[in-house]
């Protein structure tokens, strides 16, 4: 256990373990960071508003014959599908025909969303546009994760994973404790650099990744170490 004067808070995906006398569940051990009530209900109130308003494309249905697919991954912002056998380019011009929807060969997703390397990316990366969401196939085989279409429920909880660009897609980052700078406010970062941020306080040294340290350096006080005994209270909502 850490010392009773250092204190941090984590995103548990449940847990057996009470936090201040609560026993997580899923994903909303957040709601008990300190002081983080109202940014919580903004988020969630703001979620649900923009899952409302979202033109939903339905692959299953409307676009994509299930027996030209091998595996599709994930929904909502953005998809990623393996072709059967000699049905890349039909599946490709398909996708490509739809108002919503961004589609990339594997090959051809952009540097800069450090994506098309990871081992989970398929040969076709469909990526929706501003105000779409895209609904996977209805295939318990062939959809991972597989998410019932229901006309009366929403079938996310949340969205994320919008091209970064997309300057609506952005949401707080909010952090306090003696390791920050107080009252300082900048510009957005990118997810990438946040990491940079939790390692530096928690005097981890980060592993190679993606970020950049300039992008995040002024949200922090200029110390060389945090140490054990100095008092860490940090509270980060992204």
């Amino acid at each position: 256990m850490a010392p009773e004067n250092k204190l941090a808070v984590i995103l548990l995906d449940g847990s057996d373990i009470p936090v201040e006398g609560i026993v997580p569940e899923e994903f909303f051990a957040y709601a008990y960071a300190p002081g983080a009530r109202e940014i919580k209900d903004t988020t969630d109130i703001g979620v649900k508003k923009l899952l409302e308003g979202f033109d939903f494309v339905l692959l299953y249905r409307d676009h994509i014959d299930e027996e030209d697919v091998e595996m599709c991954l994930d929904s909502g912002a953005y998809v990623s599908i393996a072709p059967a056998p000699g049905r890349l380019e039909a599946v490709y011009k398909k996708l490509a025909s739809i108002e919503g929807v961004k589609v990339y060969r594997k090959e051809e997703i952009p540097e800069d969303l450090h994506f098309k390397s990871g081992k989970f990316v398929l040969d076709l990366h469909a990526e929706a546009k501003q105000g779409f969401c895209i609904r996977g196939l209805q295939s318990r085989e062939k959809q991972v994760p597989f998410r019932e279409y229901c006309k009366t429920k929403m079938f996310l909880e949340g969205v994320q994973g919008y091209n970064p660009e997309l300057a609506d897609q952005r949401v707080i980052f909010f952090a306090r404790g003696l390791a920050f700078k107080r009252g300082h406010m900048q510009s957005g970062i990118r997810m990438v650099d946040v990491y940079q941020i939790s390692a530096k306080v928690l005097n981890i040294q980060p592993l190679p990744n993606d970020g950049v340290w300039e992008n995040v350096a002024g949200f922090l006080q200029k110390r060389k170490r945090w140490t054990d005994f100095e008092i860490l209270d940090i509270t980060i909502v992204i």
